[in-house]
């Protein structure tokens, strides 16, 4: 077999791999999209009405979190919002104080595990309770 065979042959199994690699990715997003519309259904049941009661967080590979709003959220707005009063940016305290008490779904040790493995998510799901809270505009919701 010449060069240009071999570059050929090996261009072609390449090709064959990415297909291989797309129609994962395809099935992976598939499956995401799925969970997401599934928890959408379960929690509209159990606490209430997207956007109101609670709202979903797509955090990726890493699946969804459910946050809510709990009883005394106010107070816990009110705290975030004043840890960034001048201006100052959010420490990773005052996005945990804010978030974990309204973390709904999964379980708290497995969101800590995803903020561990992915600190920002963290601050997506704190943008979505001040949605909740009513502090930002209704063209906002359904984009965190």
């Amino acid at each position: 077999m010449g060069t240009n065979e071999a570059t050929k042959a090996r261009l072609a199994a390449a090709r064959e791999a990415l297909a291989g690699i797309a129609e994962k990715r395809e099935e992976d997003s598939a499956a995401h999209e799925l969970e997401g519309l599934e928890l959408e259904v379960r929690c509209e049941r159990e606490l209430g009405k997207r956007g109101d009661a609670y709202e979903l967080v797509d955090c990726g590979a890493e699946g969804w979190i459910v946050v809510k709003r709990i009883e005394g959220g106010a107070v816990l707005y009110k705290r975030f919002t004043g840890a960034m009063a001048g201006g100052k940016d959010p420490t990773q305290e005052d996005l945990d104080l804010y978030v974990t008490p309204c973390i709904a779904i999964p379980e708290r040790e497995a969101v800590r595990a995803i903020f561990e493995r992915r600190p920002h998510l963290k601050l997506r799901c704190a943008n979505a309770l001040t949605t909740l809270f009513g502090a930002k505009e209704e063209t906002t919701r359904s984009k965190h």
